[in-house]
């Protein structure tokens, strides 16, 4: 086996998949408030480019999409304790910000946008896709050395 790219490395690849996530989401809203302009359209493209990449650089180079999506039964002892670490660390992150989205999408409907109904189906699609990566995140942010089979 040989090892894949350092801890710095995937640590940078994990927050630029991130931002590009929240830009996509931002995209979104700012095209549906303000339209399809150049820029909303030029920022969602970029997005769209900057996940892919930073997807196949941090989660499926490294191995680590697979890794976390594999069967119990096909894991050593030492790799189900890191999934399983990884599993239980994500998931309690992924129940908060699920609850602090929601919240804030009913704070800013009935507060902030004089009526704008806000929707939450770039949201959802988000908070799935953050659902899948994020065990393979918290593996890509915590572990020193990963190999790649």
């Amino acid at each position: 086996m040989e090892a894949t790219i350092s801890q710095s490395k995937r640590k940078m690849w994990v927050v630029i998949n991130y931002f590009a996530l929240v830009l996509l989401i931002a995209s979104f809203y700012t095209a549906d408030r303000v339209g399809l302009t150049a820029v909303t359209i030029s920022a969602g493209i970029f997005a769209i480019l900057a996940i892919i990449v930073s997807f196949i650089q941090a989660y499926a180079r490294t191995g680590l999409w697979r890794f976390v999506h594999t069967k119990a039964e096909k894991l050593d002892e030492r790799e189900m304790m890191m999934t399983y670490e990884s599993l239980r660390r994500s998931y309690g992150l992924f129940a908060v910000v699920c609850l602090v989205v929601f919240l804030f999408a009913e704070l800013i409907t009935k507060e902030f946008s004089g009526g704008y109904r806000l929707a939450l189906m770039p949201v959802i699609a988000a908070l799935i896709y953050l659902a899948h990566i994020l065990p393979a995140s918290v593996i890509a942010w915590t572990e020193k050395e990963i190999y790649r089979a």
